[in-house]
């Protein structure tokens, strides 16, 4: 093949001419990208609503304490606040808070506990020295209705006498 004076030949200038992505390529890649991009996100499970891992938590947490009642053969007791509650112990003739909790959702959620189907004032059961809700060494427990709402979710934890603990979440949509 004959060459040019500058040492190129008609083939190697054609190749130049052509090397590169048109701008129709790069758009097209660009909207792939965007369409797995998307449908990645769409796939991500939602944030999960910080009251319902709390009462899934705290229900939990009962159970635990239900649980090693009996084992350590010691009575266990809950006290609520406005914004947490209180795992307590009965030691030595006397009840002490072994550990504090708090909620830690924002705005503080209104409580509602409900024993032997009386609604317990939180303001003057605080001014008692023991629990709100037992578990006794033998698997006895407080029965209560605790009732945790943030307004746009409702936690529902139950206990029967027998020391079961079940809870609900209901979530407004």
């Amino acid at each position: 093949m004959p060459t040019s004076q500058a040492g190129h030949n008609k083939l190697t200038r054609r190749v130049r001419a052509q090397a590169g992505f048109t701008l129709i390529e790069v758009m097209v890649v660009m909207l792939i990208i965007g369409l797995m991009v998307g449908a990645v996100a769409l796939s991500l499970p939602a944030r999960p609503n910080p009251l319902s891992e709390q009462g899934k938590a705290m229900a939990s947490q009962f159970r635990a304490l239900a649980q090693s009642s009996m084992v350590d053969r010691a009575s266990k007791g809950v006290r609520l606040t406005k914004t947490g509650y209180q795992v307590m112990s009965y030691q030595d003739g006397e009840w002490l808070v072994v550990r504090d909790f708090e909620y830690g959702v924002e705005p503080i959620p209104s409580i509602i506990l409900m024993r032997n189907g009386a609604k317990i004032n939180l303001e003057t059961a605080r001014k008692i020295e023991g629990p709100m809700v037992s578990f006794d060494a033998t698997g006895l427990a407080t029965p209560f209705t605790l009732s945790i709402e943030d307004g746009e979710t409702l936690v529902t934890i139950n206990s029967s006498a027998a020391g079961d603990i079940t809870y609900e979440i209901q979530e407004s949509q």
